[in-house]
């Protein structure tokens, strides 16, 4: 009888600390966070930008969507006022129409000069001027942030990364979901 009273009294216990962390502990949530470049893609993942003259710049205006979903409600919301960084591997120069400069954040060690031959850049890198614009912006209501890209036709046979990052509020973003890059080929 003690040990039936026991194992009740102890259930019920269980269900009650299970039942207060779900009203008091909130939902656990995940960023969602996509780059969304409205380009067609093959199956290997590469992006296409179709390139109307290769005289002239490309120009092309890529989203992102930062989002949360709520695994406790089984919600998503999207996220507004997040702060997302844009960046890319290629970079021009003021006055320079014969190259650009291309280094992969914490791939590549070294800058490298592309024009007809691929040497070592060692000089002022405070000049680069990055190819999409603007390089921050902050969430909508429907979670939506955007730049644009300007690439000049001497990039035009490289692959250009474009990479996007924002804090993910809800597990301090130890590895994962608030980094995304994309490759962008043109043709």
């Amino acid at each position: 009888m003690i040990k039936r009273n026991l194992i009740i009294l102890l259930s019920c216990l269980l269900f009650a600390c299970v039942w207060w962390e779900e009203r008091t502990g909130g939902g656990q949530k995940e960023l969602i966070f996509h780059i969304l470049p409205q380009l067609p893609q093959n199956s290997g993942g590469y992006f296409f930008m179709t390139v109307a003259s290769n005289s002239e710049p490309a120009i092309h205006k890529v989203y992102a969507y930062v989002g949360m979903r709520d695994y406790h409600e089984f919600t998503y919301s999207d996220l507004s006022q997040a702060t997302v960084s844009w960046h890319s591997n290629m970079y021009t120069m003021e006055g320079d129409s014969l190259g650009y400069y291309r280094k992969r954040r914490f791939v590549d060690d070294e800058w490298t000069y592309i024009n007809d031959s691929i040497t070592t850049f060692t000089g002022d890198t405070t000049q680069f001027i990055p190819v999409m614009s603007p390089l921050q912006d902050v969430s909508n209501d429907s979670g939506m942030v955007s730049t644009t890209i300007n690439i000049p036709p001497i990039m035009f046979n490289d692959t250009l990364i474009l990479e996007a990052v924002t804090l993910d509020q809800f597990d301090n973003c130890p590895l994962d979901s608030c980094y995304v890059g994309i490759p962008i080929l043109f043709r």
